[in-house]
Parts: structure tokens; sequence; C-alpha cells
């Protein structure tokens, strides 16, 4: 019964993966929905596949598929993290040289 519930597991995580990549081309969806989309996945292979996914996290280095899962977690927080932060640091540099321009704009104002 194992063998049948791992081909299941199979042909509904290949369904899942034909969804992913469906709505990725069709939407143009950011990197934050992708990677949302691939937590998930990897959810659903870990209760679909138990066995299949914890020789695939040990290979990996992993103790149990729930280190490998949160690391996974770990590594997306840091990334949009430092996405963050760059956005931010570039948005501060457009209002500081739009505040910029506008005081030239008004002194230049004053002058006249």
């Amino acid at each position: 019964m194992a063998g049948l519930t791992t081909i299941l597991g199979a042909i509904a995580l290949l369904a899942i993966i034909f969804i992913i990549v469906a709505n990725i081309r069709k939407k143009g969806m950011d990197l934050f929905s992708t990677l949302l989309l691939i937590i998930v996945f990897w959810l659903l292979v870990m209760v679909a596949m138990p066995e299949i996914t914890l020789q695939l996290t040990k290979s990996l280095g992993f103790r149990d598929t729930a280190a490998a899962f949160l690391s996974l977690i770990s590594i997306t927080a840091l990334f949009f993290t430092i996405r963050t932060y760059f956005r931010q640091k570039d948005l501060e540099s457009e209002i500081t040289a739009m505040a910029r321009e506008m005081a030239l704009r008004k002194s230049a104002e004053k002058k006249k």
C-alpha cells in the first residue's frame, strides 16, 4: 500500500509543480510569491512522501525534514531582509535627490 501512496503523492506533486510553473509564466509572479510557493511545495512533499524527503534531507546533511524546512525558511527570510534593506536604501537615495532638487528650485525662485 505504501507504493500506491507514494505514486499518488508523486502525481499530486507533479500536478502542483505544473500549476506553480504555469502561474509563474502566466502571471509573471514576483520572487516573493515564487519562494512562498516553493515553501508550500516543500511542505506538501514532506507530507506526501516522508520517506523520500527524509532520504533527500539526510543526503543534504540535515538530521530530519524539519531541520531542512527550517533552514529553507531561514534562508528565505534572510534573502528578503537583505532585499528589503537594498530597496530601502534605493528609496532613501531617490527621496534625497528629490528633496535636493526641490530645494534648488525654491532657492532659484527666491533669487528671481
